[in-house]
């Protein structure tokens, strides 16, 4: 396949970096979806070394850089040569054990419960600072934090409290902390419906669910069940017009973009995937890389789905005559 440059309409101009959540049970793909979207780039993760069966899947890889903590990705971000309009990426992998050991780390210096999150909740703030200075998009990955009640302890007068869902920062007060500085954040659910090739998770954003769990899209590009494949999400939202970064494809595979809309468009035409897969396999160049193609048709597959989801007001105004 022949690459050629994709222009989406009003991408032009300034853009801003993205902080993104990604959360849920382990074996769910999030670390290949990130893998994925920040191949080329770096990720900071706590076990460098332990993301090479995502790379062997992708037949690609990012650089690992160890951080064991929030304030090491910050003191990290602050020493990256700067980026413009957002097109730096870093993925955070795994942010959960990072937020863990931040905490442990805080309670052997702070005095009580309040002041370790606000320690935390500082820390939190210098890294989403950093990225934002440094023109760098952030994208976590964090294990789930189940909803729950805290009871009340012995001789506390205070009211039973319960806690929506989210991400594993280390704290349930941290959670809608993080949430609120996440301009998506996407819950990862396995689908028994989905089928090979496409990758049996979707990623939930569902308002309906937000007494169980946080979730959330300032775009409002996601429909509440998304397919899982958070740069295709970040494309959506530019293509409608936000001004987002949209992390760079790795150096020799830029012709994935192309190869993508190939596929959304033939699914467009009614096509179905396997009818996809094959003629994206007879247009590709002898001795392509099947992982790279595969990894085409499911951003294809996604970029048709997200541009015909129930979030899209678009298909209202279809086929519409104008008025005389």
């Amino acid at each position: 396949m022949v690459a050629q440059r994709t222009i989406i309409p009003g991408s032009y101009g300034p853009r801003t970096a993205v902080f993104a959540t990604i959360y849920g049970v382990a074996k769910t793909g999030k670390s290949v979806d990130l893998g994925k979207c920040v191949a080329g780039g770096k990720i900071l993760t706590p076990a460098p070394g332990n993301l090479d069966g995502l790379w062997g899947a992708a037949g690609t890889r990012a650089e690992e850089i160890y951080c064991p903590t929030f304030t090491a990705a910050r003191d990290i971000i602050r020493k990256l040569p700067k980026k413009k309009n957002g097109t730096g990426i870093l993925g955070l992998d795994d942010a959960s054990v990072m937020a863990e050991r931040g905490r442990s780390a805080a309670e052997k210096t702070a005095n009580d419960g309040l002041a370790v999150f606000k320690q935390a909740a500082s820390e939190l703030a210098q890294l989403r600072e950093a990225a934002m200075e440094s023109g760098y998009t952030i994208i976590s990955v964090f294990h789930p934090m189940e909803p729950g009640i805290a009871f009340k302890k012995k001789g506390d007068s205070s009211p039973v409290k319960s806690y929506v869902g989210g991400p594993a920062v280390a704290s349930k007060p941290m959670m809608p902390v993080w949430a609120a500085i996440s301009y998506f954040l996407l819950r990862a659910v396995p689908d028994s419906s989905v089928s090979s090739p496409l990758w049996p998770v979707r990623y939930r954003v569902d308002p309906m669910e937000l007494n169980q769990w946080l979730t959330g899209d300032r775009s409002s590009v996601c429909a509440q069940s998304n397919p899982p494949n958070i740069r295709e999400i970040i494309r959506r939202a530019v293509e409608v017009g936000h001004k987002l970064g949209i992390p760079s494809r790795p150096i020799g595979l830029e012709w994935l973009d192309d190869a993508a809309e190939f596929v959304a468009t033939y699914r467009a035409q009614g096509a179905n995937i396997v009818s996809c897969a094959q003629a994206l396999g007879q247009s590709a160049n002898a001795g392509t890389d099947p992982r790279h193609l595969r990894w085409a048709l499911q951003d294809g597959c996604a970029r048709f789905e997200l541009r015909n989801s129930a979030s899209s007001w678009d298909y209202l105004f279809k086929n519409q005559q104008a008025a005389p």
